[in-house]
């Protein structure tokens, strides 16, 4: 292709017209081996807050989210031949009501805010799908076509996974031109090597 006051990696809740409410995600990582195994660079690794207006019940309510976000990225001689983005979103609760922000915002939009940038990624048709570790379960990771923004569209295969995990979501894209190869592999390892700082039993 790239945190504020609730209880990091747990559920907050809230009602609405008093104002903006609060919510913190626990930071994710990639560990420097997984990473050495692949060749993906780091490039960020750092907290990323923002605001979004949810409808809930009818009315509009402004959420403060505090995300941690990772960037990788792969190059040749200067050019970009892929990316893999892993983001910690907290999980939001409004009058009870549990919000998925990533149906709501949706990935490429999420992404966008996260990174600070226009993320201009379409998926088009599903390919495969398959099961590979990260932090201590087996996640299924989806494959699609698509195309991504490189000085023209260009096609691309999008690698896909989304989970709870210690009351956040953890969203995982990776993206590569058609013409750098598979990077199944890779991806797979990068997964494999994820490190979450908050507590797991949400």
């Amino acid at each position: 292709m790239t945190a504020l006051l609730a209880s990091t990696g747990c559920l907050g809740d809230g009602g609405l017209g008093g104002g903006s409410l609060s919510f913190s995600a626990a930071p994710v990582h990639v560990s420097e081996s997984a990473v050495g195994e692949t060749p993906f660079e780091q490039v960020s690794d750092e907290p990323v807050s923002f605001e979004q207006t949810l409808e809930v019940q009818g009315q509009s309510q402004t959420v403060e989210l505090d995300t941690h976000v990772v960037q990788l990225e792969r190059t040749y001689q200067g050019a970009p031949l892929g990316s893999v983005v892993v983001l910690s979103v907290p999980q939001v609760r409004v009058l009870g009501q549990q919000l998925n922000l990533i149906e709501r915002i949706g990935v490429t939009s999420l992404l966008s805010r996260a990174r600070g940038e226009s993320a201009a990624l379409q998926r088009e048709q599903k390919l495969d799908e398959f099961q590979t570790a990260a932090l201590g379960s087996r996640r299924t990771v989806e494959v699609f076509r698509g195309t991504t923004e490189n000085g023209g569209d260009v096609d691309a295969r999008v690698y896909l996974t989304q989970f709870g995990h210690g009351g956040d979501t953890i969203l995982a894209v990776g993206v590569v031109p058609e013409s750098a190869g598979s990077e199944r592999e890779a991806v797979t390892t990068l997964l494999g090597g994820l490190q979450y700082e908050g507590t797991t039993d949400g």
